[in-house]
Parts: structure tokens; sequence; C-alpha cells
């Protein structure tokens, strides 16, 4: 087996790297606006309301009950602490991007 090689010669003025889209400066729109942690507490609200409605649902059928069982009180238990997890993530911050 021959191994040839083209010996086409590029000069270095042929060659040019360029950068990535997302880093070209002559597209800059503005500095970068970071989102608002407030829409966590919209799922933290359902969250809670999931978890009443499991931890109701455990309390009327009571502890003996067929189709409601154990699971269902965590369940319940569980989504409450995710809930007021969200709740606590979404509490508004007043910090702005630029005074941090």
């Amino acid at each position: 087996m021959d191994d040839q090689h083209d010996e086409e010669t590029t000069s270095d003025a042929e060659v040019r790297d360029e950068l990535p889209e997302d880093l070209n400066v002559s597209e800059f729109v503005g500095p970068y606006v970071f989102p608002n942690n407030n829409r966590r507490r919209v799922p933290g609200y359902l969250y809670l309301l999931i978890a009443a409605g499991c931890i109701a649902t455990w309390a009327i059928a009571g502890p003996d009950g067929v189709l409601v069982n154990r699971g269902l009180l965590f369940a319940g238990i569980g989504l409450a602490i995710i809930g007021a997890y969200h709740l606590l993530a979404g509490w508004n911050l007043d910090v702005d991007e630029r005074d941090a």
C-alpha cells in the first residue's frame, strides 16, 4: 500500500478561525436578564393543594380503607414538604443582577 499525500500547501492567510455564533460581539443584544424565582410559587401552591387532598382523602377513609392506605398519607406529607420548599425557593429576592 502506498501512502501518498496531496502536497497542496495552504498559506496561513487562508486558514481562519471564527467564534461560535453565541460569542459573536457584533450580534450583542444587551445584558443578560436572570429569570425571576417567583415562578416557583405556582407549583408550590399546586403541590400543597394536592397534598391537602391526599391527606384529607386518607383522613376521611380512615387507616383501614381498602383503596386508601398509608401510602396516600406519606404521599401527602412528601408533597407538602416539596410544596413548602417551592414556596421558600420562590421568595422575592429584590436583588438585581447588576447589583450583585
